[in-house]
């Protein structure tokens, strides 16, 4: 998925709102006109509608359609690249919604005046204008991408006919929103060649357009994609594997499979941080008093701040500061470096001690009860966690971290985990990391709504808490 792809598809709902409501509303005052009445074309007005009231039923009738709109495949994120097919779901869709309006009609006959010029209008005009929006909106797209805005930087690999002929069809025609960055004929020493060119300009995506690539190599290219947060996309016939989530497109003739890393790319990553957002801050106003109570008791146990900033790794391996309350004494990060010999987790780079001496007698309390994490609905609101997402891990955690372990940072870390219900602390870093990666590559609302509902019923039976 190229961004360019996403930020233009995000603005057409609001466009295409508008374009409904024109269409609505220019009949409204079309009818009104001495030319239109005498012409015959407009029934008598029987029924006045007052402005006011008539915009909140188009209002509402434009929010159906972008339903149905999406519903027929007009909010995809990939670029549509024949203009006709578009056109096509517009009609089509613009047809659908118009069908339930006059449906309406025939149950309740006040709606909408029962009239035939509004609704005919309508449709037509609606037709219209979302065929008009949508082609600017093209063209616009496309003089962006020939003035080099917005443009992903890729990298093609292969050294065969495909490869060469892939690489002079986006270098010529740049409205394909590709940057040519380089043509490797090879993928020795690649990741040396990518930081190279990454120095000028950042690399967006790697494309191995070369039919005869060992499959070796491949997967070498996906892991490393995988690593560096690289899209990766490969020619269509090259290896027979079961993969779940692609992509397909079509580059100068040669079908190209993009592998999306995880759903919570475009539309699935919008609706969660809607999700997240609200669900958080009714979260904080409702338990606010149980905030007050802990900042109480935290503050009155032991000297030190109430909430801790502690240096984790997000998204894309982005640093940033995560909020809990404070269950250790002040000075708790300078005392791990005496206490990583009692390390209780052997199998990976989490640090783990029963009875840590670092823990307050009301952090026990918290702890137990895992209510030092709500600190992280700071860390929501501000858009650097979600509620369910991979645990986040310090910066010397993913350090440790092997070629595999690099997916759990394809999206923004969580307050609580698929781990979390499965086991909590009892798990191995294998296993969580496990458990985390089916999370990201398998995302779903109903998983996140499983979790979110299971979560108080495994805390409550303390099993495995720290």
């Amino acid at each position: 998925m190229k961004r360019s792809d996403f930020f233009f598809t995000l603005a057409l709902p609001p466009l295409d709102f508008l374009m409904l409501i024109a269409a609505g509303i220019i009949p409204y005052f079309l009818r009104t006109l001495t030319s239109i009445k005498e012409s015959g074309i407009v029934s008598p007005i029987f029924y006045a509608v007052p402005i006011h009231n008539y915009f909140l039923i188009i209002a509402g009738i434009a929010c159906a359609w972008l339903i149905i709109f999406s519903l027929n495949g007009l909010y995809n994120i990939s670029y549509p690249r024949k203009f006709f097919d578009q056109i096509i779901k517009i009609i089509v869709s613009c047809s659908t919604g118009i069908s339930l309006v006059i449906i309406a009609l025939f149950l309740k006959r006040e709606f909408l005046l029962s009239s035939r010029f509004l609704v005919i209008s309508s449709w037509i005009l609606s037709i219209f204008l979302l065929i008009i929006s949508r082609a600017l909106m093209r063209i616009l797209r496309q003089r962006l991408f020939q003035k080099r805005l917005g443009l992903q930087n890729v990298v093609i690999i292969g050294n065969d006919e495909n490869a060469k002929a892939v690489a002079n069809f986006l270098r010529a025609d740049l409205t394909c929103g590709y940057n040519v960055v380089d043509a490797l004929s090879h993928t020795k020493n690649l990741e040396n060649k990518i930081r190279l060119l990454g120095k000028n300009q950042k690399i967006h995506e790697l494309i191995i357009a070369d039919l005869h690539t060992p499959r070796e190599e491949r997967l070498e290219i996906l892991n490393f994609c995988n690593a560096h947060h690289l899209v990766f996309r490969y020619a269509a016939d090259m290896f027979a594997t079961h993969v779940r989530n692609i992509d397909i497109d079509t580059v100068g003739g040669l079908p190209l499979v993009e592998i999306r890393r995880t759903p919570l790319y475009g539309w699935g990553g919008v609706l969660k941080s809607i999700f997240d957002f609200w669900s958080s801050l009714i979260l904080s106003i409702i338990l606010m008093p149980i905030f007050i109570l802990l900042a109480i008791a935290i503050k009155l146990d032991s000297k030190g701040p109430i909430l801790v900033k502690l240096p984790r790794m997000g998204r894309g391996g982005k640093i940033f500061e995560m909020y809990k309350f404070r269950s250790m004494v002040a000075s708790a990060r300078e005392e791990k470096k005496d206490l990583l010999a009692y390390n209780e987790r052997k199998d990976g780079p989490l640090f783990k001690m029963t009875n840590d001496p670092r823990i307050t007698r009301v952090g026990k309390f918290i702890r137990h009860w895992s209510l030092d994490e709500f600190g992280q609905l700071i860390n929501v609101l501000k858009g650097e966690m979600s509620l369910v997402g991979p645990r986040a891990h310090e910066q010397e955690e993913v350090a440790q971290y092997r070629i595999h372990h690099k997916k759990l940072l394809y999206i923004r870390p969580g307050i609580v985990c698929l781990a979390a219900i499965s086991g909590r602390s009892g798990l191995t870093f294998e296993e969580e990391a496990h458990l985390d990666t089916y999370y990201v590559e398998n995302w779903s609302f109903g998983l996140d709504i499983n979790i979110l509902l299971k979560t108080p019923f495994v805390v409550l039976s303390r099993k495995n808490a720290v």
